[in-house]
């Protein structure tokens, strides 16, 4: 089992239970899902968005009883934001018109002319369009397939030439590279009812496009009201002014998502990858998680196979420390969605032996200031004892979700069994690296102890451990409480208990891959499943920040200026793996 978790874009093919129930039990996958609502009209598509979340739950309810394959899935909803898109070509949404190199073109904004595109006019929803554009200015339509120069501008049109033609279909994205589009709200009206729908529909969290500010996240919890308070708001940074304004996106927002695709229209090409890297780097470093997304495997949306850079792509962005990776065209319209979520799973699991796990937390403590939260600093001394005892899992008891997240934060090398009552905090478990939620549906017992006791001993089942080794457990204490036995520790209503137990590790679906011998076989250690390859010192000796491979070279300053030196995110540094022989457990 991979510790990176997958997000997959759900589009026709999800309304089916059969293609459902395929994504949840190819190789016990726990899996979120978006739900874009970027290309949905009002009332239809909101009402066949409704029927897929319902689809998904019920195969998720009904692929198995059993406990330990039982995966919670959560489901996201992915708005459109303040994007700009072209009109219907010729008034209806299945037509398509040849735009020819060379050619010239207007862009019209006037509402008369909405459906009016064909191969001479292109009819675009944004009204200052000529404003914010000057002559040599440039205009990419559908991630940059079609790009387009200013020549002239007027009133409510732009002249243009086609500099690089294309098929161009109906309601295609639109990019303005080096404009600022102040004047377009954050949250729209039609953004508005999306997300009203997706808090009637119960959600587990906003997937907020083009966030440009701090601002634009407070608006959209605005929108979300306070029966949407409980939602996650993971912010998707792909504009120019998003990476300007990262720290304070970053600081408003529950996790990340470095989309790709219109970021590397809106940036230089060139620059992008250092982008993802910085984003990455400070995600993990202020403990929230990220998602890299955007063409990971684009080649699988029409073969079964992805090309080599395709592959070494997605392993970059595990190494690089995202918590999350996402397929998007490749399970949304692909012709191989199943196998496009078995090759990613293979990749991600092979990029995680490659990483020195300890060394990276040694990075991450040395780079998070010093804290006094005693959740966190149970949090560091969990994940510092699993790499001292070789621990196979560590086990969680959480409420809220914010014990699992504090440990996948420090990036232990084994997983995260985080056990909840919770259905909702299980869902939203699934953003963090490492975490694999499992509801626990029992009442609590009249003695608090003996509550901790059924819940850890449930953890382990599922697990597959068996009784013998070194628990530890965090439980929030209820108010009224007395005092408790063995090592306890009160703060906040927070409570630290050590008890001692030896466990061995049989069997546990969490394992990773069994490495090939003649390849892989790391030599004069046991055979532990989470020991990373046998890695070359001379590739893999992680390189002083001067001779870093991913120091940034020489950056524009107009657009990095503001970052400091530390770019380089720890996780892109290989690091060292111990064997793993038993489980520690954590509360």
């Amino acid at each position: 089992m991979a510790l990176t978790r997958f997000v997959c874009l759900c589009h026709n093919l999800s309304q089916s239970h059969q293609f459902s129930n395929s994504y949840s039990l190819s190789l016990s996958l726990s899996l979120s899902r978006s739900l874009s609502l970027s290309l949905s009209l009002p009332v239809s598509l909101l009402q066949y968005h409704g029927e897929t979340i319902k689809n998904i739950r019920e195969a998720v309810e009904t692929i198995t009883t059993d406990p330990l394959y039982y995966r919670p899935v959560a489901i996201a909803l992915d708005t459109k934001g303040p994007e700009i898109r072209t009109g219907l070509v010729r008034g209806t949404a299945e037509q398509e018109v040849e735009l020819e190199r060379g050619a010239s073109v207007r862009v019209v904004t006037g509402e008369g002319d909405r459906d009016s595109t064909d191969g001479n006019v292109i009819w675009v929803d944004y009204p200052s369009l000529p404003q914010v554009l000057e002559k040599g200015g440039r205009i990419y339509i559908d991630d940059g397939l079609i790009g387009l120069k200013v020549l002239e501008t007027g009133p409510d049109w732009v002249e243009a030439l086609v500099e690089s033609g294309g098929v161009l279909g109906s309601r295609k994205g639109v990019n303005l590279p080096g404009c600022d589009l102040v004047d377009m709200p954050a949250v729209s009206e039609r953004d508005e009812g999306d997300l009203r729908f997706g808090v009637a529909q119960g959600v587990d969290m906003v997937f907020a496009s083009f966030i440009r500010c701090g601002q634009d996240v407070r608006e959209v919890r605005r929108a979300l009201g306070p029966f949407g308070k409980d939602i996650k708001v993971v912010s998707k940074v792909e504009s120019r002014q998003g990476v300007h304004n990262f720290l304070e996106i970053l600081a408003e927002s529950d996790g990340v998502m470095v989309a790709r695709g219109d970021l590397g229209i809106e940036i230089p090409a060139e620059k992008v990858f250092i982008a993802q890297k910085m984003m990455i780097g400070r995600c993990n470093s202020a403990g929230k998680p990220v998602i890299c997304a955007t063409q990971m495997l684009e080649s699988m949306v029409a073969h079964p196979r992805p090309t080599r850079a395709e592959g070494s792509d997605v392993a970059n962005a595990v190494l690089d420390g995202a918590d999350c990776v996402m397929l998007s065209g490749e399970t949304a319209k692909g012709l191989f969605p199943v196998e496009s979520v078995t090759m990613m799973h293979s990749i991600c699991r092979e990029a995680e032996a490659a990483i020195f796990q300890q060394q990276l937390f040694e990075e991450l403590r040395r780079l998070t200031p010093l804290s006094n939260d005693p959740t966190e600093v149970t949090a560091i001394g969990a994940v510092e004892s699993s790499f001292k005892c070789c621990a196979g899992a560590v086990i969680v008891l959480t409420t809220t979700g914010r014990s699992a997240q504090l440990l996948s934060r420090y990036r232990p090398r084994c997983p995260i069994v985080a056990v909840t009552r919770s259905p909702q905090v299980a869902r939203q478990a699934q953003l963090l690296r490492g975490v694999f939620p499992v509801l626990f549906h029992p009442l609590p017992a009249p003695v608090w102890a003996d509550d901790v006791d059924n819940r850890v001993n449930f953890g382990m089942n599922i697990g597959l451990c068996v009784l013998k080794g070194c628990v530890c457990v965090r439980e929030r204490e209820r108010k009224g409480m007395g005092k408790m036995g063995r090592k306890r520790e009160h703060c906040h209503m927070d409570v630290i208990h050590v008890s001692f137990h030896y466990l061995t590790v049989s069997d546990s679906p969490f394992h990773p891959p069994s490495l090939s011998a003649s390849l892989f076989h790391p030599p004069s250690l046991s055979d532990s499943p989470f020991h990373p390859p046998s890695l070359s010192a001379s590739l893999f000796h992680p390189p002083s920040l001067s001779d870093s491979p991913f120091h940034p070279p020489s950056l524009s300053a107009s657009l990095f200026h503001h970052l400091s030196l530390c770019l380089t995110p720890p996780s892109t540094l290989p690091h060292c793996l111990p064997p793993s022989s038993t489980v520690s457990h954590c509360v």
